[in-house]
């Protein structure tokens, strides 16, 4: 089976998982039967791609395999479509020349940063008049989504709610403190339900699940799960007459510097909006620095069942592939259909090769 995945040349995205087929089902071993590309990342060598393991219901981490996988069980090569859409293939040579796998520590702390602002249910920020055709998510799927993330969570994986609009973060007194008990939680995001209102401080929000959330639970790993549909008038975090202005650039230094993944969902806007629905490059380069994912959602119903499980593997961890890639001429923005397998050995130390 081949195993293919559009992403953005030097920025990551959102990969499909289409399954594999062991060449030998009855063995006793753990059956590597997914490697999903999931992103891709600016690497001094050129470029690196994070990849998933699975055997269809968890991911597979260092503990599976006998002998860590190198770079040579990544067998990846790649066709780049240009910047603006089909066209002719131009073949883009991959060699994988390190590997790394990369997930937090137990035991985890998972906060959910959500998108709360106007646009997500077509209100004009300024005016107040409601307008469907342009709300991003109109039925509010997002809050069905990420209900179905705290059930496939470990039950050991303390959660906390931060959300952001108008002009400030807001951490809920009960469901933005770390907890473990997911009817907390799922309070929280029930309170959220209809309460959209203003600009995206998006910025804000980051900043304040840093100070306010993760550094008062110094115990635990903390993983950061970003959703929103994009900053359309620009980041109210950085007006300037705030007494507390700050920017996205100032967040993702700090999630940088203390090496805290960060997850982008960026949920594009309806075309009715009349609103860039362009990858944003900021949330693209938060995810790389900080060795998170950064996923691309065209629409609501894109906030599926494949979604969550792929957001899930990931949230365990992924192994980073660092790639020379000869580009051919090809500029940033271009596309590159990622063809690989993985051909390392796992379990009882046979061989898995998988499409």
């Amino acid at each position: 089976m081949r195993r293919w995945a559009w992403m953005a040349l030097f920025w990551g995205c959102g990969g499909d998982d289409d399954g594999g087929t062991a060449a030998c089902p009855d063995c006793a071993v753990t059956i590597v039967r997914h490697a999903e590309v999931t992103g891709a990342c600016p690497d001094p060598r050129g470029l690196r791609l994070d990849v998933v393991l699975t055997d269809e219901i968890e991911a597979i981490g260092p503990e599976a395999f006998e002998q860590a996988p190198g770079p040579g069980d990544f067998l990846l090569d790649a066709a780049a479509q240009g910047p603006v859409g089909p066209g002719p293939d131009e073949p883009v040579a991959l060699t994988a020349v390190g590997v790394d796998f990369v997930g937090p520590a137990a035991p985890r702390l998972i906060v959910l940063v959500l998108d709360q602002s106007a646009s997500l249910v077509g209100l004009d920020p300024e005016t107040g008049l409601k307008s469907p055709e342009k709300a991003s998510d109109p039925q509010g799927l997002r809050f069905s989504f990420f209900s179905g993330l705290l059930t496939d969570l470990a039950e050991d994986d303390a959660v906390a709610l931060v959300a952001f609009k108008g002009l400030f973060g807001v951490v809920d007194p009960s469901a933005g403190v770390p907890t473990t008990d997911r009817s907390v939680t799922r309070a929280g995001l029930q309170a959220l339900d209809g309460s959209e209102l203003g600009a995206t401080p998006l910025a804000r929000g980051l900043i304040d699940a840093l100070e306010k959330v993760i550094d008062a639970a110094p115990d635990r790993a903390p993983v950061v799960v970003l959703f929103t549909d994009g900053v359309e008038a620009g980041d109210s975090s950085d007006l300037p007459d705030r007494p507390d202005p700050s920017n996205l650039e100032a967040a993702a230094a700090a999630y940088e510097a203390r090496g805290i993944p960060v997850h982008v969902l960026q949920l594009a806007p309806p075309m009715a909006a009349e609103t860039p629905r362009a990858r944003d490059e900021g949330l693209a380069s938060l995810a790389c620095r900080t060795g998170g994912s950064w996923t691309w959602l065209p629409d609501a119903a894109s906030l599926s069942d494949g979604t969550r499980r792929a957001l899930v593997h990931r949230l365990a961890g992924a192994w980073q592939v660092q790639v020379d890639a000869a580009l051919n001429g090809q500029e940033g923005g271009s596309l590159l259909d990622v063809r690989g397998r993985f051909a390392g050995i796992a379990g009882g130390g046979r061989p898995w090769i998988f499409w």
